[in-house]
This record gives structure tokens, sequence and C-alpha cells, in this order.
């Protein structure tokens, strides 16, 4: 399994030399172009990393008349104006109503199939595939995408895996085993698991959970740093992070981009986005300014990378 980042700047590369990491995502969007974020993929190959694109556009543009052909064209410009990246995923958590309000299976299986064409017409050695699925209760998963023969239209099935509610080693064992293999009312009802399909995994995003307490967790952005007091246990973290990395791995998940850094799409340290946590601990300074620090799970998943790939 390969491991790589997402989210993250160029100028994190010391640590990318440092784990050994060769993989990285970023965003190529229908409203900047693809000029400077093209650019940005050029600099990761520079410096040793194949860039991961997500190919995307703003969801207030979803109900735009055209917005399916228009979005499959650019798809396929991206990919040949980017000969050095050879993976692409099309949107990223589709069905997530945050990032794409008024999607459902069968809007994103015509965007997959548009996007999945243009792409492999003119670069039939990419590797295409869905937008990473949350799992965490949105109102359609990747079982309904494949009902609507969406899975014809990807290289593998890309997941977000986050597991927001695990506060040990076992409940982060135990939560990503149902995602693969449905519960048991679900299997009585006939309806497939992921197992299933027999088809490759991509995991395009993954964190794991903050260990808060319950009544922390909606409240984490205020109570992680409040008082200079850390509510985080790294520990756990780094435990947490080697299961869940070698569940995955057993899992066909040939590709794991991870959270490098305690915040989310460049939105902000763990205060914005805070459930998810990376490999590196956010540090702000009296003066304004910031620095990252390894945490506890850097090194173990350096150590994890170092044995396993």
């Amino acid at each position: 399994m390969r491991i790589g980042f997402t989210a993250c700047g160029l100028d994190r590369r010391p640590y990318y030399a440092d784990l050994g990491v060769r993989d990285a995502k970023t965003v190529l969007s229908l409203e900047t172009g693809i000029t400077r974020d093209g650019n940005e993929c050029r600099c990761f190959e520079e410096c040793g990393v194949r860039p991961f694109v997500d190919l995307r556009f703003d969801k207030s543009l979803l109900r735009e008349p055209g917005i399916v052909e228009l979005y499959g064209e650019f798809c396929g410009a991206a990919a040949r104006a980017c000969p050095e990246v050879r993976e692409f995923s099309v949107w990223d958590e589709p069905n997530c109503p945050v990032v794409a309000t008024g999607s459902n299976s069968v809007v994103y299986r015509d965007l997959l199939e548009t996007a999945y064409r243009q792409i492999k017409a003119g670069r039939p050695d990419a590797l295409v595939y869905n937008g990473g699925m949350s799992v965490n209760g949105e109102t359609w998963n990747i079982r309904d995408l494949a009902n609507a023969g969406g899975l014809a239209f990807t290289d593998a099935i890309g997941i977000h895996p986050f597991m927001l509610r695990a506060k040990s080693v076992q409940q982060l064992l135990d939560s990503l085993a149902q995602m693969f293999d449905g519960d048991p009312q679900e299997q009585r009802d006939g309806r497939p698991s992921l197992e299933q399909y027999a088809m490759p995994y991509v995991v395009t995003e993954w964190g794991i959970p903050c260990a808060l307490p319950e009544a922390g967790v909606r409240r984490a952005h205020s109570l992680i740093y409040a008082g200079g007091v850390e509510l985080v246990d790294y520990d756990l973290q780094a435990d947490m992070m080697v299961a869940g990395l070698t569940e995955l791995e057993q899992r066909r998940t040939t590709l794991c981009l991870l959270m490098l850094e305690d915040q989310h799409a460049g939105h902000g340290p763990i205060r914005h986005w805070s459930h998810f946590c990376g490999l590196l601990e956010y540090l702000e300074h009296e003066d304004g300014s910031f620095d990252w620090r390894p945490k506890p799970s850097y090194y173990a998943v350096k150590e994890w990378i170092g044995t396993h790939q």
C-alpha cells in the first residue's frame, strides 16, 4: 500500500523525504483553471512526489445547465495538460451535503461517467477514481452509486474512512470492519458490503479522530488549546494510526493519503476542523507566527512505512 499526504503545502517537503512518502494530493478546479494548479503539480514532481489530482468545481454550479459536459471537458483538458499526473479523482466527498449540495447518486454517476470517458479518451494510461466517499451518515453512499451503475466508471473505490466516533483502537478497527463488511441488518436485507464488489480501494483522505470526551467533541475548536492545555491523547492517536493503516492494507487498499498536519484543506489549524488529527502538531507563537512539530503518530507512521513499503 502506497502512503501519501493530502491537503498539505510544498513547504512541508522535508517531511516527505524523511518519511519516504512519494504521493501527495492537490486540487485542480474548474473556476481557477489549469495553469496555476498545473504548475503546482510540476513542483511536486520536481521534488520526487507524484501528484494525485482532485478535479472539482464549486457546488453552486451543480444546477447550471450543461455543467456535466463542461466539467467533463475540463477533466479531459486537465489530464492532457498534466502528463506527469497519472491519478485523478472526480470531485471530493460528492455524497456530503456540505461539499455537494443537491448531489445524488444518479447526478454524480453522470459526472463520473463523463469525466472518466473524457480523461481516458486522451490519457488511456490514467487512473480515474470516484471522489472519496464520506462514510459518516450522508444521505447516499457507495452502494447507491453502485446501484446507479457508477462503479463501471472508476478504477478503484474511493473512500474517506474517518470514523469520527472511535475513541479506542478497538472501536476504530470495529468501525472499519463494519464499513467494509456491512452491518448484520444490511446483510439480512441483501445489501452488498464493500468487500463484495471485489474492487481495490483508494483512501484519498484519512485523519483519525481527536481522543476527546463526548462533550468536548462538539466544542473541540475552543477546547483543544484552551488555557494552553492539550486535550488530545497523542499516544493513542499513534496506536490508532498504525492499527488503522494495517487494517486498510489488508482490505486491498492500494493508496492511502494521510493528513500530514492538524489542518484541513488550508482552512487553518485544528481549531477549525477540530475532529481530524494529522501527524504534525500546530504551534502558534506569541508573535503570530506558527510552526509544526512531529507528534508520536508521525514517528509511528514512519516506522510503519519502513516495514510495509
